[in-house]
């Protein structure tokens, strides 16, 4: 059952609480008692692991306050011609299911796989993927790191069908990236964003990332981009298609909240 407006703002202030209660006794605790015994450094653990999961009860108020507000499965929000989706409460697997056309007649340019850079079969070559570009994670001190490896680019997609064989065996694994487009994807070098555990565009933790994301995704233009790491991730610049996914997502878990036993409806 879909808490209330009131009981999601209830459940975030006593998470915000907490955290500053754990706060204030890591302080206390490094700047009063050596660290330097196992003992000590058992106790700060359990500190930081309680302070965790505080972070991450907060975290799953503000996605029940955006849902309870909007209806929406998810916090939505803007960037220029962008509009974008974060949720916790669907796989890439049960998004590309449910929202085929985000996908299907389009381009993919796969960054990563499972946290790796994607592996092409000859299988998936004869089919025409072929890899293109470099691959690189981008530090807070501005440094770009090459992965070694370039993306999988792919033909005209026809369904789902014809992705990849190592992705369409991994799609319910998480840490997977896609560029999408309206045409062939350019052989460029792409940045990796889904790799940063807890990656979001809500979450100033990663202002830096964010705001590097905006450019990385204006540089590369794509018609959408999605990935799923501790959440799942869309953005896209084509308001119909963002309108129809939201009203594919907002359905189903609409009807998984009536019958919480059924898994995700497909198209």
């Amino acid at each position: 059952m879909a808490i209330t407006v009131e009981q999601a703002r209830q459940s975030i202030q006593e998470a915000e609480r907490m955290i500053a209660e754990c706060d204030a006794q890591l302080k206390a605790f490094n700047q009063g008692i050596p660290q330097d015994t196992t003992a000590a450094q058992a106790e700060k653990a359990e500190l930081e692991a309680e302070r965790a999961k505080w972070r991450d009860a907060r975290e799953d108020g503000f996605y029940a306050l955006a849902r309870a507000e909007s209806g929406v499965p998810g916090i939505i929000g803007s960037h220029g011609d962008f509009q974008w989706l974060n949720t916790i409460d669907y796989t890439l697997n049960d998004f590309a299911r449910l929202c085929p056309g985000a996908f299907v007649d389009r381009f993919l340019a796969v960054t990563s796989l499972d946290s790796g850079p994607p592996r092409l079969t000859p299988h998936d070559e004869a089919e025409g993927w072929r890899t293109g570009g470099k691959l690189y994670d981008w530090s807070p001190d501005d440094t770009r790191q090459d992965r070694g490896s370039g993306a999988a680019l792919g033909p005209r997609l026809r369904s789902l069908d014809h992705l990849p064989e190592a992705l369409q065996a991994g799609l319910d694994a998480s840490f997977h990236e896609w560029y999408v487009f309206r045409h062939p994807s350019p052989t460029i070098d792409f940045a990796v964003f889904v790799n940063w555990m807890g990656f979001s565009l809500w979450n100033s933790t990663f202002r830096w990332l964010i705001d590097y994301f905006w450019q990385e995704v204006e540089r590369v233009n794509p018609e959408s981009y999605v990935s799923e790491g501790w959440t799942l991730v869309f953005v896209t610049r084509n308001a119909a298609l963002f309108e129809s996914v939201l009203a594919a997502l907002s359905a189903d878990l609409e009807r998984k909240e009536q019958t919480p036993s059924s898994g995700p409806a497909t198209e």
